[in-house]
């Protein structure tokens, strides 16, 4: 079953413009972040993500119609009914997508996510994790599309 998942995700691949994407790897990779926060940390970990991608050799920011990598990050926080617990934690979720540009591209293609938590003093470890997993993910893209 993972072979039929395998083979299924590397056509979806290559109905999606990924010659662009990788002919991007000899410069910055742009990465477009999707704000979907609606908590004070929430948008401190997003701030961070963005500013992990800004400092980053191997990526730029990208505010759309071109081929990309998409973090789409969604917070919340699961204490806000009890207002003296109330940001002191955000749970948030990350989907890497890889989008074409806007007008000539299929749908995007899901290539990883992941749902976890953090506190006040571990945003920023948080944000650099995001950061981290964004680079490892190219990576193994740039790995499995090399010839």
């Amino acid at each position: 079953m993972k072979i039929k998942s395998l083979v299924l995700g590397i056509g979806m691949l290559s109905l999606l413009p990924v010659n662009k994407f990788v002919a991007q790897s000899d410069q910055k990779i742009p990465v477009e972040i999707v704000d979907y926060s609606v908590d004070v940390l929430g948008r401190s970990l997003v701030y961070h993500v963005k500013e992990g991608i800004r400092s980053s050799n191997a990526f730029r920011l990208s505010y759309g119609n071109e081929a990309r990598l998409q973090l789409i990050i969604e917070t919340g926080d699961p204490l806000d009914a009890i207002p003296e617990y109330s940001n002191s934690m955000t749970v948030y979720s990350v989907v890497w997508v890889l989008k074409g540009d806007d007008l000539s591209s299929p749908a995007p293609i899901y290539l990883r996510s992941m749902l976890n938590r953090t506190g006040g003093d571990a945003i920023k470890v948080a944000a650099e994790n995001i950061v981290v997993e964004t680079d490892r993910l190219v990576t193994d893209i740039l790995r499995y599309l090399s010839p």
